[in-house]
């Protein structure tokens, strides 16, 4: 899904006469924990099963994705 939006931000025709984005950077809180799956640890991660925080609760993780348009010759 993540991908889908970027792409859709980044895939605007020059002549459609609108502002276009260039880039796009995605900061997301995530719980992270490890759980066990028989002998094996999983790491999990999602989002926030609640919105507010306690002081005793675990701080989020942050999820971060950037998205920047480029062009063949700068990747030469």
């Amino acid at each position: 899904m993540l991908i889908e939006v970027a792409g859709s931000l980044l895939n605007v025709a020059a002549s459609q006469r609108v502002v276009r984005a260039t880039g796009l950077e995605l900061r997301l809180p995530v719980e992270v924990k490890l759980a066990r799956l028989g002998d094996s640890l999983v790491f999990c991660a999602d989002v926030p099963t609640w919105r507010w925080q306690t002081d005793w609760d675990r701080p989020f993780g942050e999820l971060r994705m950037k998205i920047e348009e480029t062009s063949l010759e700068k990747l030469q």
